[in-house]
């Protein structure tokens, strides 16, 4: 199930950034790359997920790095119009699909 949600969650940041799910799960450092991963981990840790199950799926060993591009949304969203616009189009449709659950 965890997975599935996963899976969900990087196929609508697929379709918003242009970036394949390989790519976003990669090590590569180009940026428009980097910015789909920051908003998939973004969303991934908004519905819940921890860290470590985030680091796990995009293949990353520490879980540190997961904190890293959590911090780096608000950095990048700051810095980046088009990032700003590219993740609020990632979280408009996830909430038609998902509705965040209230905590």
């Amino acid at each position: 199930m965890k997975t599935a949600f996963l899976l969900k969650i990087l196929s609508v940041v697929e379709e918003v950034c242009e970036i394949s799910g390989d790519e976003i799960r990669s090590h590569v450092k180009r940026q428009d790359i980097v910015d789909a991963r920051v908003i998939f981990v973004f969303y991934c840790s908004k519905y819940g997920f921890p860290a470590a199950t985030i680091a796990n799926f995009i293949h990353r060993k520490r879980i540190c790095s997961i904190r890293d591009m959590l911090a780096n949304h608000k950095y990048f969203s700051a810095q980046s119009a088009s990032f700003r616009l590219m993740s609020a189009e990632v979280g408009k449709k996830l909430a038609d699909m998902f509705p965040i659950p209230a905590r």
